[in-house]
Protein backbone atom coordinates (compact mmCIF):
# COMPACT_ATOMS: atom_id res chain seq x y z
CA UNK A 1 0.00 0.00 0.00
CA UNK A 2 2.75 2.43 0.92
CA UNK A 3 4.49 1.74 -2.38
CA UNK A 4 1.27 2.49 -4.32
CA UNK A 5 0.92 5.86 -2.62
CA UNK A 6 4.50 6.68 -3.46
CA UNK A 7 3.97 5.78 -7.13
CA UNK A 8 0.77 7.87 -7.20
CA UNK A 9 2.53 10.81 -5.61
CA UNK A 10 5.43 10.41 -8.02
CA UNK A 11 3.06 10.47 -10.99
CA UNK A 12 1.35 13.58 -9.63
CA UNK A 13 4.73 15.28 -9.24
CA UNK A 14 5.68 14.35 -12.80
CA UNK A 15 2.45 15.83 -14.12
CA UNK A 16 3.00 18.99 -12.07
CA UNK A 17 6.56 19.28 -13.38
CA UNK A 18 5.34 18.90 -16.97
CA UNK A 19 2.64 21.52 -16.38
CA UNK A 20 5.18 23.95 -14.90
CA UNK A 21 7.62 23.42 -17.80
CA UNK A 22 4.84 24.13 -20.27
CA UNK A 23 3.86 27.24 -18.34
CA UNK A 24 7.48 28.40 -18.30
CA UNK A 25 7.84 27.95 -22.07
CA UNK A 26 4.59 29.84 -22.68
CA UNK A 27 5.78 32.68 -20.46
CA UNK A 28 9.12 32.86 -22.24
CA UNK A 29 7.38 32.91 -25.62
CA UNK A 30 5.12 35.74 -24.43
CA UNK A 31 8.15 37.69 -23.17
CA UNK A 32 9.88 37.27 -26.55
CA UNK A 33 6.75 38.51 -28.30
CA UNK A 34 6.58 41.57 -26.03
CA UNK A 35 10.22 42.38 -26.78
CA UNK A 36 9.62 42.03 -30.53
CA UNK A 37 6.58 44.32 -30.32
CA UNK A 38 8.62 46.89 -28.38
CA UNK A 39 11.27 46.81 -31.11
CA UNK A 40 8.58 47.21 -33.78
CA UNK A 41 7.10 50.22 -31.97
CA UNK A 42 10.55 51.77 -31.54
CA UNK A 43 11.25 51.39 -35.27
CA UNK A 44 7.88 52.91 -36.14
CA UNK A 45 8.27 55.84 -33.76
CA UNK A 46 11.73 56.62 -35.08
CA UNK A 47 10.60 56.61 -38.71
CA UNK A 48 10.54 59.82 -40.70
CA UNK A 49 6.81 59.61 -41.37
CA UNK A 50 6.04 59.19 -37.68
CA UNK A 51 8.15 62.20 -36.78
CA UNK A 52 6.65 64.33 -39.58
CA UNK A 53 3.07 63.56 -38.59
CA UNK A 54 3.66 64.23 -34.88
CA UNK A 55 2.15 67.74 -35.02
CA UNK A 56 -1.01 66.34 -36.60
CA UNK A 57 -1.38 63.73 -33.86
CA UNK A 58 -0.84 66.40 -31.22
CA UNK A 59 -3.53 68.62 -32.74
CA UNK A 60 -5.94 65.69 -32.90
CA UNK A 61 -5.30 64.86 -29.23
CA UNK A 62 -5.88 68.47 -28.18
CA UNK A 63 -9.05 68.63 -30.29
CA UNK A 64 -10.49 65.55 -28.56
CA UNK A 65 -9.61 66.94 -25.14
CA UNK A 66 -11.35 70.21 -25.99
CA UNK A 67 -14.44 68.38 -27.24
CA UNK A 68 -14.64 66.40 -23.98
CA UNK A 69 -14.42 69.58 -21.94
CA UNK A 70 -17.09 71.36 -23.99
CA UNK A 71 -19.42 68.34 -24.12
CA UNK A 72 -19.05 66.48 -20.82
CA UNK A 73 -20.83 63.12 -20.54
CA UNK A 74 -24.25 63.21 -18.96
Amino acid sequence: MSNEVTETELEQLRRERARLWEQLHEQRAAEREVEELKRTIARMESSLSWRITRPLRDVKTQWHKLKRRLNPPD
